[in-house]
């Protein structure tokens, strides 16, 4: 991308000049958000919308989906999911905090939903997620796809840095099908916090959970691993997994760094609490100027055709 707009905003342009069904009737309700509901949907309901118009154009870490519905039409899908990298959970409000933290991992609106349908979406399925236990979001801006930040800041989410650069990998060559049945598409760059991820088997966790119940730790000569929630089957270490990626003629390289955001929902006395526990520093919003993404860093360059890390979240095109 050349332009300096995001990724989901490019797409949401050229959305808007193919045919669609019923487009006056979802344009009508559309216009006032007092038609608008948002609910819990499952994971192939989101999909359809995140594969259309996310930067990713997967589903990821995504564990619960919500969408924005005008009517019975769907105008938006945010997921969440575990939080990328082993101590982000703990540390965004300690150790004590971690099980409430999320990451908002996937999302997008289609190209004929309310302006402010982002922002409406992100506010209720957060407190959505609250009746579910959960009360510190993480999201992520991605840089390379052309985002700021801007449904966050409008949201008035607490600008927390950038990330650290994360090391990504790619296949040069021909489209290939790794041991999970993905196929690797040629010169797609992926964050390498994937490859954990490759390493576990997580089918048949009930099976697992009750084998853990029974004391046993192995199974078919494989750990079981995690926590009952994420429970998994040891395959392989990760350091085993990227040496053979290595030999297959897999590249690396050090990617992008990402703008961070939290936001803290619950009630008044939670809400006070939790930000009284916040170890991440709030800092000044960062701006897009010609191009380039100005905050408490370098600026980068928007957009270069690379794919961000898996975990990374939504941008709504802003």
């Amino acid at each position: 991308m050349t332009s300096g707009k995001a990724h989901q905003r490019l797409i949401r342009e050229r959305m808007a000049n193919l045919p669609e069904p019923n487009l006056a009737k979802k344009k009508k309700l559309a216009r006032d958000l007092s038609n608008a509901e948002v609910r819990e949907i499952d994971r192939n309901t989101a999909l359809h919308v995140i594969l259309s118009y996310e930067w990713l154009g997967n589903m990821g870490s995504s564990e619960f989906h919500f969408g924005l519905y005008f009517g019975p039409y769907l105008a938006g899908v945010v997921s969440f999911g575990s939080t990328g990298g082993s101590n982000t959970s703990n540390s965004v409000c300690g150790n004590e905090n971690a099980h409430l933290v999320m990451t908002l991992t996937r999302g997008a609106c289609v190209h004929w939903a309310h302006e402010h349908s982002a922002s409406f979406l992100i506010n209720r399925a957060c407190r959505l997620m609250v009746e579910k236990g959960f009360n510190i979001f993480v999201a992520y801006s991605d840089t390379e796809a052309g985002e700021v930040g801007t449904v966050y800041q409008a949201s008035n989410w607490m600008y927390c840095g950038r990330t650290n650069r994360t090391e990504q990998f790619r296949w040069p060559g021909v489209p290939i099908e790794n041991d999970g049945g993905r196929a690797w598409k040629n010169g797609e760059w992926h964050d390498c916090r994937l490859i954990s991820g490759y390493t576990r088997n997580r089918q048949n966790r009930s099976f697992l959970r009750e084998l853990r119940r029974q004391g046993k730790t192995l199974f078919q000569g494989k750990e079981i691993r995690g926590s009952d929630r994420n429970i998994y089957l040891a395959n392989e270490s990760r350091a085993e997994l990227k040496s053979r990626m290595v030999a297959e003629g897999f590249e690396f390289r050090k990617g992008a760094s990402k703008l961070r955001y939290v936001h803290i929902s619950g009630d008044r006395r939670t809400i006070r609490r939790l930000r009284k526990a916040l170890r991440w520093k709030p800092e000044e919003y960062p701006k897009r100027k010609g191009g380039l993404v100005e905050g408490n860093a370098s600026s980068t360059t928007v957009g270069d055709g690379v794919r961000s890390p898996g975990t990374a979240p939504i941008s709504y095109g802003v």
